[in-house]
């Protein structure tokens, strides 16, 4: 026996894509077979079958409806297998033998296209590396959107900062050459696909001068992606119409550990953005709006003029409230027109997605007129990007149903009056009674036979009934069909044309519909470059909306920003714990770290050092985004680097500890950062022996002051750092505020100048619920360590001495089932004796 011929067609195919499971069109099904099939009905939960192809035993076998694959290609996707989609690119009806099968698409990761598989809010960015001698460079795109971007790297930054970028941009994808660079890249969970994009020729754009650093690298790594998205989407990329170029200099650098612990776009214990800086910020209208929003967030501007001109605009919106009011009214119009043209490039949109873009067009026609309504200087540049639309709403107005179907097989995509053979089709389906009435009354008026009826059975179809007394007035372009006992029956040409177009109007209609809307849609898309455009000033006009509402409902200032060393806060609330507590509640607090480099924090833990100087780093990060930020007053000096080493755990993957993952972020800080950096350490060298981590926290303090002379709090329970402030000016110290009262403390939340003399760990431990006979002990031995009176304890042994239970020593002898009554009752008197003694 052989394999049957549909069979050869699959393994002919799944030889080219043996990487990915082969979805396999059979009718309204896709079929896995084989490997494939034991694989993917594991993973979805799915019926495993047989299949007969021709050998002795049936192959294994398993499918899922068309229509419902979404749902399934996502779980294969969250397990790292990519899906390569096989359709019948013939009609079945038209073909004689087996109907041509083609692949394509291959979805994976980082080429998802589907709307209920991405968070409208995020990019799904796919990127490619490439090393050559003297640079790294990434390239990026997010084939939803268009946007496809590129940076280098000099080798001698390390592969860190590679990484930490495609980190920041949460790629979700990464592609290259170099095999090295694939495992790095699994190493640190990014999903990695290995590509040598040469069998695929390459046109696309670059947006670019070959003056910029690392251009030769940067165009590669464009090159590579491209070569890779073509061959995935099958050339389908049209969106992708150019790559641009940007510096990581231009930008406030934040590394992964920062992003991470300052929690600005992601939850440390959920994973999610709930009570994070974005989910706080972001109050944007706009899907485009809201993923502009993340990128400024974890690209905080450098540039003093642009951080100003971004303020210069929420100040407008912040002082008048109906303004942002009615600025926010029109963007609730504006549709995601980013993906919508994503959609309508890759052949996937439809007539809602046109109608869409028309609404929002008209949206922003409506913003722009509130713009040029204020007359103010700062509003100019967005009014010139906003560009005449008036053409594009003017032909979908006409050319668009008011309520398009969701589908592109109904009809009904077409506005009435645009297109005749349209209309007369669609009359043509819709009002066959009326026509087949029409063309009765005019054969009635013609032969002057009032009798004469239209009528219809399933054998002869349509036909013209005359009875026998006027048989004889049968013009000669009647022809008999059959003879009744009541008269004869005929048909025309007329009639035969008007049944044949009945019967095949609506085939005819969706077939025109679709036509005219693909006509439609190319032309729009001749325009992608224009509406990009202003998506791109709508969706910053959205962010600083969101910026001036946020300020308005949370009572926040405007920042003051320069180009010195200051740092000068008053009154600062951090903005997610803030809208944990009472607003009335809240602790305040300042910071001016006037002529100084490096200030102590010092004080118990619970106290809120931690909250303070996240706070610090926040701050500024909102600030240098253009964002008022919640506090009485703020001035400080431009920062170039945020570094937040708050916090750490073992990083088990690499088989690294607690303190080897804290030495790490140490070093990398002291190696990056510059004197317009912004340092906060929290606890640096616990994770080790006390004297060691003193030691080291003293050395890290020292170079610091006297190598980076970077602005830096440094929180730490070693008070011995205090006296650091003996050995250099530009030291202080701070602490936080604690009320004792009698053995119990009040945290009061406020930073006061002085170092902290105690540390309250035991006041901690009994807050936090541990046995009353373990907090006494504790005391015990701090007394000890504090007062050694012996050279036993001088030796700081911290083993707990077990002392001696009588009771329980007493009890540990009786063997319950061997006790009389009376001796129960001797044990009784026994153990009591016993307590009276104690």
């Amino acid at each position: 026996m052989g394999l049957t011929p549909m069979m050869r067609q699959y393994l002919d195919i799944k030889e080219q894509y043996g990487d990915a499971i082969l979805f396999f069109r059979l009718g309204d099904f896709y079929e896995m077979f084989m490997e494939d099939a034991k694989k993917a009905s594991s993973i979805l939960e799915i019926a495993l079958t047989g299949r007969d192809a021709g050998l002795e035993e049936k192959i294994p076998m398993c499918g899922i409806p068309y229509h419902a694959a979404n749902t399934y290609i996502r779980k294969l996707l969250d397990k790292g297998l990519k899906v390569a989609i096989c359709e019948q690119v013939e009609d079945p009806k038209l073909t004689k033998g087996i109907v041509k099968r083609e692949v394509t698409r291959i979805i994976t990761p980082g080429t998802i296209m589907e709307e209920l598989s991405l968070n409208e809010k995020n990019n799904n960015y796919i990127g490619a590396i490439i090393v050559d001698e003297d640079f790294y460079a990434l390239a990026y795109a997010d084939i939803t959107t268009g946007e496809f971007m590129s940076t280098s790297i000099p080798k001698y930054e390390g592969l860190d900062s590679l990484y930490n970028e495609a980190e920041r941009l949460d790629i979700k994808e990464l592609v290259s050459k170099d095999l090295q660079m694939i495992e790095l890249a699994k190493d640190r969970g990014i999903y990695a696909t290995l590509h040598d994009g040469e069998e695929v020729g390459v046109e696309i754009g670059i947006d670019f001068n070959n003056d910029v650093i690392g251009y030769n690298a940067c165009s590669q790594s464009i090159n590579l992606l491209y070569s890779y998205l073509k061959y995935t989407q099958k050339g389908n990329i049209k969106i992708l119409e150019k790559a641009g170029y940007y510096s990581l200099t231009q930008y406030m650098a934040i590394d992964s550990w920062s992003r991470q612990n300052l929690e600005l776009s992601r939850n440390i214990r959920t994973g999610d953005n709930r009570n994070t800086l974005l989910s706080i910020l972001d109050k944007t209208k706009t899907a485009f709006g809201g993923r502009l929003l993340k990128r400024w967030l974890e690209q905080p501007l450098l540039d003093l003029e642009q951080i100003i001109a971004r303020q210069n605009i929420v100040e407008l919106q912040f002082q008048d409230v109906y303004f942002n009011q009615a600025i926010r009214e029109a963007l609730k119009g504006v549709y995601d027109i980013e993906r919508i043209l994503g959609r309508l490039s890759f052949g996937t949109g439809n007539g809602k997605d046109l109608l869409a873009l028309k609404n929002s067009l008209i949206n922003i026609e409506k913003i722009r007129v509130l713009l040029i309504g204020k007359k103010v200087e700062c509003l100019a540049n967005y009014i010139s990007k906003l560009e005449d639309s008036s053409e594009v709403i003017g032909y979908l107005e006409v050319s668009i149903s008011d309520e398009p179907p969701f589908t592109l097989k109904e009809g009904g995509i077409i506005k009435a009056g645009y297109n005749e053979d349209i209309d007369y089709l669609r009359k043509m389906s819709n009002e066959s009674k009326d026509l087949i009435k029409e063309l009765e009354a005019k054969e009635r008026e013609r032969l002057g036979i009032k009798s004469l009826k239209v009528g219809y059975n399933k054998v002869f179809g349509y036909y013209l009934e005359i009875t026998k007394s006027n048989a004889h007035l049968a013009p000669a372009d009647y022809i008999r069909k059959q003879t009744i006992a009541s008269g004869e029956r005929f048909i025309n040409e007329e009639l035969k044309n008007l049944e044949y177009a009945l019967i095949h109007s609506k085939d005819k209609l969706i077939a025109l519909e679709y036509e005219i809307f693909s006509e439609i849609r190319n032309k729009i898309l001749m325009e992608t470059d224009m509406l990009k455009r202003i998506a791109a000033c709508v969706g910053e006009i959205d962010v600083l909306s969101s910026f001036a509402y946020v300020a308005q409902i949370n009572d926040y200032i405007r920042p003051s920003i320069n180009n010195e060393q200051d740092f000068k806060l008053e009154s600062g609330r951090h903005p997610m714990v803030e809208k944990l507590v009472d607003f009335e509640s809240y602790v305040v607090n300042d910071f001016d770290i006037k002529d100084n480099n490096l200030a102590i924090i010092t004080g118990p833990n619970m106290a809120g050092k931690s909250t303070f100087i996240r706070m610090l780093a926040i701050l500024t990060i909102m600030a240098q985004c253009g964002s008022y930020i919640p506090a009485k007053s703020f001035e400080f000096g431009i920062v170039d680097k945020v570094y937040a080493r708050v916090g750490a755990s073992d990083d088990l993957g690499s088989g690294q500890s607690t303190f080897m993952v804290e030495m790490n972020e140490v070093a990398s800080i002291l190696q990056n950062a510059t004197n317009r950096s912004l340092i906060i350490l929290d606890e640096v060298g616990r994770g080790t022996s006390t004297l060691d981590g003193l030691s080291i926290a003293w050395a890290v303090s020292e170079y610091l002051l006297t190598k980076i002379k970077a602005r830096t709090v440094f929180a730490t329970h070693y008070h011995e750092l205090i006296d650091l402030d003996n050995y250099f000016k530009n030291v202080f110290n701070l602490s936080m505020a604690v009320q004792e009262y009698k053995d119990q403390i009040v945290f009061l939340r406020k930073v006061v100048p002085g170092g902290a003399d105690k540390s309250y760990g035991i006041h901690v431990a009994k807050m936090a619920g541990l046995p009353d006979d373990l907090i006494r002990r504790a005391e015990e031995k701090m007394n000890q360590f504090e007062f050694p009176d012996t050279p036993e304890e001088k030796q700081l042994s911290l083993e707990i001495v077990e002392q001696t239970n009588p009771l329980k020593e007493l009890l540990a002898e009786v063997n319950p089932n061997e006790l009389t009554p009376l001796e129960a009752l001797e044990l009784v008197y026994k153990l009591k004796v016993k307590i009276q003694e104690k």
